[in-house]
């Protein structure tokens, strides 16, 4: 189960939270991820935007002395809405004190005037902490509906994380349920 909401500024500033059920390993007692962000979105022409974020992942129900809470920086370009290239760097990945990396392309497209199709492809360098990365993939397809946005997306990595991840690894799918608000 996951939510989350945002609030963003006439000047382009932004603020949220989302938050997640998670099960990682066996006695971390971590089953609740809680994510505070703050950013700033501008176009710099009328095809291409960026984005920079600071963004905050907290686990408040670990247990004594497990400790995952560690802060990332991310920057996206973006061009017309349809390609998006983000980078996403800590210097405390997992609060391991290692270095962690993600690169990711996502693609989006309107088809038949109401349904979009994205995908995304997305690697996390985490050499540093586990002498290796891993490749996450994701394919989906969106819909209005009234004020609603309701989507269905298939997400998969190339490895078998479970000695770090338990069984939030592998492949999932996801259906969601999103508004915004004022509605037009």
């Amino acid at each position: 189960l996951q939510i989350g909401g945002q609030y963003a500024f006439d000047n382009g500033l932004y603020l949220g939270t989302w938050a997640s059920n998670v099960d990682f390993v066996d006695g971390d007692g971590a089953n609740t991820e809680v994510d505070l962000f703050v950013g700033f979105g501008t176009n710099l022409t009328e095809d291409i935007a960026v984005d920079a974020q600071l963004l905050r992942y907290v686990y408040p129900s670990t247990s004594t002395g497990v400790d995952y809470d560690y802060t990332e920086v991310v920057a996206s370009l973006s061009w017309k809405e349809l390609l998006t290239g983000t980078i996403a760097w800590s210097n405390d990945v997992f609060a391991s004190d290692e270095t962690g990396l993600y690169y990711q392309l996502a693609a989006s497209h309107t088809v038949f005037d109401e349904y979009t199709l994205s995908g995304s492809l997305g690697y996390y360098d985490l050499d540093d902490l586990y002498g290796g990365g891993y490749t996450d993939y994701a394919f989906g397809v969106s819909r209005a509906m009234g004020p609603l946005n309701v989507g269905l997306s298939w997400v998969t990595t190339n490895r078998n994380l479970d000695e770090y991840f338990g069984p939030n690894d592998g492949s999932q799918f996801v259906f969601s349920i999103g508004t915004s608000f004022p509605y037009e």
